[in-house]
């Protein structure tokens, strides 16, 4: 059966309501979404596609009909289901997976390059075929992964990328130009959900401050999980060039801000996540106990569990006057901590 050509979008976050929302604007299709089971409809850290979608009077097709279909454009932007191409009468499907394929098949691809040390990584636009993430390239868009960046500000640039190479080539995708290439065989790698078990994170001290200070950043992604060290939860890690003169995994230095520890070759500093109570304090209104905390906060900017930042929080609480004396007292302090060093 014949259909006219249409678009349907499937998945979550920023990426998916881009896409939609570049879609509508540009292409006068018919653009259908389909949401994660997990969207309720409700923005978290991240805005819900569902709720977007709705309110853009964009229609919610259901999966018997993206499989009837035969001239149906499906993109799967972050859509937790694998796709069973044997149910579908189309075969313009397609995926962007958030790494450098053929490297990183599967999941947790914001965390094990951070852990497996990589410089680089990316995003690939890829044909759906009936692996997993295995469908022939289409393009890529490859780039820099900075030294302190966490799994959480490396998924922030998936998003950013991910939607870039859709704008890239959606317009080849609708006219059916699109060239591909088979993925090579060599350094080819796959990690399944049962690869890490964010519930019981362990961090391997006996291991160089590189290797350890790659965990931290790996396992730190604040709306899911914070990594841990001495019942405290670490935000941030960093390298010091003094060498370490004890056991790996030694507390050679410790105070409220931070713990000082040894590794096998170099010591590494481990901070403190005071922020849960920063913010608290900043919703309660508590003047007092946020001066005392704020000497341990480095950075307002911080995104909290539902991605707010501290003046967000402030602004959705009634607390901006708050917030405007937190500012005057953490330069105040900032100036008289550089006058005594």
């Amino acid at each position: 059966m014949k259909n006219t050509q249409s678009i349907c979008i499937a998945g979550k976050n920023k990426i998916a309501i881009k896409a939609l929302y570049f879609l509508i604007k540009n292409y006068n299709k018919n653009i259908f979404f389909l949401p994660n089971v997990s969207d309720t409809g409700k923005d978290t850290w991240q805005p819900s596609f569902k709720n977007f979608a709705e309110s853009a009077g964009v229609r919610l097709i259901s999966e018997s009909e993206i499989y009837e279909n035969e001239n149906l454009i499906f993109i799967s932007l972050e859509y937790e289901k694998i796709i069973n191409v044997n149910k579908f009468r189309s075969k313009h499907l397609f995926n962007i997976h958030f790494s450098l394929l053929p490297k990183y098949k599967g999941m947790y691809t914001s965390t094990i390059p951070i852990l497996k040390g990589e410089k680089y990584t990316g995003v690939t636009l890829h044909k759906i075929d009936s692996g997993i993430d295995t469908g022939n390239i289409i393009s890529q868009i490859k780039f820099k992964i900075k030294k302190n960046w966490n799994a959480q500000d490396l998924y922030e640039r998936y998003l950013f990328y991910g939607y870039q190479i859709f704008k890239k080539n959606i317009k080849n995708i609708i006219k059916k130009k699109i060239k591909s290439l088979q993925q090579p065989i060599w350094n080819s790698s796959y990690f399944s959900k049962s690869y890490i078990d964010f519930k019981n994170i362990n961090i391997d001290f006996n291991k160089t401050a590189f290797e350890i200070h790659n965990q931290f950043r790996g396992f730190t992604f604040r709306p899911f999980q914070m990594p841990s060290f001495a019942k405290c939860k670490i935000y941030k890690s960093k390298i010091l060039r003094s060498r370490s003169r004890y056991k790996p995994g030694k507390i050679v230095y410790q105070n409220k801000k931070y713990f000082r520890v040894s590794s096998i070759d170099y010591d590494i500093i481990l901070y403190k996540d005071h922020y849960p109570k920063f913010w608290n304090y900043l919703k309660k209104g508590n003047l007092k106990n946020l001066k005392k905390i704020s000497k341990y906060i480095e950075n307002l900017d911080e995104k909290n569990e539902y991605g707010k930042k501290a003046y967000e929080i402030a602004k959705d609480n009634n607390q901006l006057n708050l917030y405007k004396s937190l500012i005057i007292f953490k330069k105040k302090f900032l100036f008289l901590d550089k006058k005594t060093k």
